[in-house]
């Protein structure tokens, strides 16, 4: 069985000044043991943007890279959409060229429904998003994707800038006709790249993450659409279960776990 890139991205993050462009093979070598304040600063204006959001959405469209045991690896593609209303309501469908789940949070529950087979289950949550994600994947290993962007900044969280080891500006980029400025970050046990808007609220594009103490170096992408003024009935967050659906009692790891 292939060994599954977690579908997520470490943002880590501390204001954001976009340093004179230069050619990216000079920035490239010359921040390779460095973490350049404006980079860690391009975060820290993202993340602190993020927390601001009242109501939206948020579509990805996934590759993520398995690695089989020969080595070989194969691409897998996805669709993301994030509905999510702070601080405690958050809807999640998750289709992928291997699965499909939808997630639903109320401020309560959390309900995961596996539409192919016709199973969901649920399970009691804390009152804040940020609180539930971090229970999801810690005691029943639910897979969150991008689930960093709703604890950015939390000390002793994975999203702690203090984690970051190498941080630069690397060239800006055109992506979905947008302007969109392209940072490199290195963790202990990670790589990864955030492009993110020039112009406007400054919301990542795309981003990029691999696992770098894996030999093979999986890969993650998401290329990301937001519609930030938008507003939900409460029914979006609510789980009404189909007539053929049947209900499970949640195990850890058990949807994680299904490859439908």
């Amino acid at each position: 069985m292939g060994r599954r890139i977690l579908m997520g991205f470490v943002v880590l993050g501390c204001v954001f000044a976009i340093r004179p462009q230069s050619s990216r093979a000079d920035n490239a070598q010359a921040a390779v043991q460095k973490v350049m304040p404006d980079a860690l600063a391009a975060l820290e204006r993202m993340g602190e943007h993020l927390k601001t959001l009242k109501q939206f959405t948020l579509s990805a469209a996934t590759t993520s890279e398995d690695v089989l045991d020969s080595g070989e690896k194969v691409m897998i593609g996805g669709e993301i959409t994030y509905h999510v209303k702070s601080p405690n309501r958050l809807s999640l469908d998750i289709a992928t060229d291997k699965r499909e789940r939808r997630y639903f949070y109320n401020g309560k529950t959390v309900t995961v429904y596996a539409p192919a087979l016709k199973f969901y289950t649920s399970f009691a949550a804390p009152d804040t998003t940020s609180r539930m994600i971090k229970e999801a994947e810690d005691t029943y290993d639910v897979e969150v994707p991008l689930a960093d962007l709703f604890y950015l900044g939390t000390k002793g969280s994975k999203a702690d800038a203090s984690n970051i080891i190498s941080a630069f500006y690397v060239s800006d980029s055109t992506i979905n006709g947008a302007v969109c400025v392209h940072y490199a970050y290195r963790t202990a046990t990670a790589n990864f790249q955030v492009w993110i808007h020039k112009e406007g609220e400054p919301l990542p594009c795309k981003i990029v993450r691999d696992i770098a103490d894996d030999p093979a170096r999986p890969q993650y992408t998401a290329l990301l659409t937001w519609k930030t003024n938008e507003t939900f009935a409460e029914d979006v967050f609510n789980f009404t279960p189909p007539a053929d659906a049947k209900k499970i009692k949640m195990g850890r790891g058990k949807f994680a776990a299904s490859k439908r």
